[in-house]
């Protein structure tokens, strides 16, 4: 069984952080996280296999294997009834960023990855998201994007925002996890072309609540990051 290590999204961020210079991309063999399923029912506690839901930084490789490092591959998707957007917190007395939220809206969709997990594991991901509200999301919500088997009776979690709470100047958006999410999306995009641009559309999406991002260093307005993430492809 793998050794977690459930870090809060500052930790993650502090060792996974890109900084202006750019954002690498680890390419991997493409494995569908369903196709890995029989793997991970071996070693779980309950005979009902469960699955996460990751539309930020949990869609990145090494972010999600900071918690448990079984989670390698995961496959993407696109989730109805689900809305993305800048407008995360945590509440802690210190300095407190705005990260990627989501919350269930009718009509609305996002794309991110699903990833399959034990019991354990849902577990450490839950204390990693702290803040967020574990619900579970119905199989029929859905799409598989890299042509792999619809998932049908097993549980799907996503760790969704109980309000909004938009980027301002006390709680601005981190230059380096922007760049966490980003280089999941390009990771997922290089190994699933049919998914390619899908990931990152959210990413560009300024509705007008957005403060700056930075990387508590130099600042970056949202318009340059969306500029140098169009340089990386469309």
């Amino acid at each position: 069984m793998s050794t977690p290590s459930t870090l809060s999204r500052r930790e993650l961020v502090s060792l996974l952080g890109v900084t202006t210079g750019g954002v690498m991309v680890t390419t991997l063999p493409a494995q569908t996280a369903v196709a890995r399923s029989h793997e991970v029912i071996g070693s779980a506690t309950s005979t009902r296999l469960q699955y996460i839901f990751g539309y930020g930084s949990l869609i990145e490789r090494e972010s999600r294997m900071r918690t448990w490092p079984s989670a390698e591959f995961a496959s993407p998707v696109v989730v109805k009834g689900i809305a993305r957007g800048w407008f995360d917190q945590t509440d802690v007395p210190s300095w407190s960023p705005t990260y990627l939220g989501g919350v269930t809206e009718e009509g609305a969709e996002c794309n991110g990855v699903v990833f399959p997990v034990t019991s354990a594991e849902l577990d450490s991901y839950s204390r990693r998201e702290t803040g967020y509200r574990p619900m579970k999301i119905d199989p029929s919500q859905v799409t598989m994007l890299d042509g792999g088997s619809a998932i049908h009776d097993e549980d799907i979690w996503y760790f969704a925002n109980t309000r909004k709470r938009f980027a301002s100047v006390e709680h601005p958006i981190v230059q380096s996890y922007v760049d966490v999410c980003l280089n999941g999306c390009l990771e997922i995009e290089a190994m699933y072309p049919p998914a390619k641009g899908q990931l990152r559309r959210t990413l560009h999406q300024d509705d007008g609540q957005l403060g700056t991002a930075m990387d508590q260093r130099p600042h970056l307005s949202l318009a340059a990051f969306c500029a140098r993430s169009a340089r990386l492809g469309d």
